[in-house]
């Protein structure tokens, strides 16, 4: 008679455990097939990031299958050039980048024996990766090597605003339901 006298006393919080338990599967298993059309971001380095990297949200579930049109793939470009003038060809770079909309992630500059050499890293929006390859073509005397590659990334983004929003309607019906 102990068990039945106490779920007597506690059976709105009881209750309320319940709710919040099926509330957060319910949304849980809402969250699994999140996806968003594109990044918008291509990458014109001489590295990328690792293979295998795992959200840690998605621990033990597997994502739906996405279409081949919705991937999301980090466009990179590699390419070795010859200029006249190694530390004023890099600013240019850095220039056409910012001019762009992009931003320079790394860049140095060596000078060994009077032969100077220089690396710069940047990222511009997709639709300007072209036209920011166009005009860096331009600032040396020819290009040596160019390799453009892609580095698929759809399993590793998370849509934050949609979960941002579930969880706010989330949080809606549990003070409707303590309200």
């Amino acid at each position: 008679m102990n068990i039945i006298s106490w779920i007597k006393r506690n059976w709105l919080p009881i209750v309320m455990g319940v709710i919040i338990i099926v509330l957060l599967k319910k949304e849980a298993s809402s969250l699994t097939g999140l996806r968003s059309q594109n990044m918008g971001v291509s990458d014109i380095s001489m590295s990328y990031a690792p293979k295998g990297i795992a959200m840690p949200s998605g621990i033990g579930r597997e994502l739906a299958p996405v279409a081949s049109d919705q991937r999301m793939v980090i466009q990179n470009t590699n390419m070795s050039m010859l200029v006249k003038d190694v530390p004023e060809s890099v600013k240019g770079i850095e220039k056409i980048a910012t001019e762009l909309g992009g931003f320079m992630v790394d860049k140095s500059l060596t000078k060994p024996e009077g032969a100077a050499s220089g690396h710069i890293t940047f990222r511009v929006p997709t639709e300007k990766r072209e036209s920011a390859l166009d005009k860096i073509r331009l600032l040396g005397v020819r290009v040596v090597s160019e390799n453009v590659y892609g580095d698929d990334v759809t399993d590793q983004y998370v849509d934050t605003a949609t979960r941002i929003a579930n969880l706010e309607r989330v949080k809606a019906q549990m003070e409707t339901i303590l309200g």
